[in-house]
């Protein structure tokens, strides 16, 4: 519970940068997304804008017990023979940008992977450095469709574990939860 309150101003920061989408920055989508992250630590649950309600895991990144980075990633099962994850949201603090933290963050989401789970993400294109640290793990950038409700075009991108060539070890800089 302690990591909410670096979670929530990281994330307005990034909206301020229009990396993800800047209404997290205006009343009343601030104090929706305060409830989801609050949700996502607590009750391990991230209820969307349409009330629907989805399992989900907050990670945070910490070095000497102080966070730095976090993603946010929800399951769904639209089929029960198959698991499916959204990489909902990721941030690195702005002093440990181009650290490589995001890497290695991406490399510990796909390594708690099971077996041919895809993950998808929607990213905009203003976010360079997501979408290459996205492309330099393998994942494939399928549409840069404009989609209702995004302020502007956002490319999807899909992973499959399993099919990479190499899983990585991840880091230690996560803390299981």
């Amino acid at each position: 519970m302690r990591e909410l309150p670096f979670v929530f101003k990281l994330i307005q920061s990034m909206a301020r940068e229009q990396v993800v989408n800047p209404a997290y920055l205006r009343l009343p989508y601030n104090i929706a997304l305060a409830n989801q992250l609050l949700g996502a630590i607590a009750l391990h649950r991230l209820v969307l804008p349409d009330g629907v309600a989805y399992k989900a895991h907050l990670r945070v990144a910490l070095l000497t017990s102080r966070p730095i980075g976090f993603w946010l990633e929800r399951e769904t099962a639209p089929r029960s023979f198959e698991r499916h994850r959204e990489l909902y949201l990721m941030g690195v603090a702005q002093t440990y940008r181009g650290s490589g933290l995001g890497g290695r963050m991406l490399d510990a989401l796909i390594a708690g992977l099971p077996a041919q789970c895809a993950v998808v993400t929607d990213c905009v294109g203003r976010a360079s450095a997501m979408r290459s640290i996205l492309k330099s793990r393998g994942f494939r950038e399928r549409d840069a469709t404009p989609r209702p409700g995004h302020y502007e075009p956002v490319s999807r991108f899909q992973f499959c574990a399993g099919q990479e060539a190499k899983r990585p070890a991840g880091a230690g800089l996560f803390p299981s939860s």
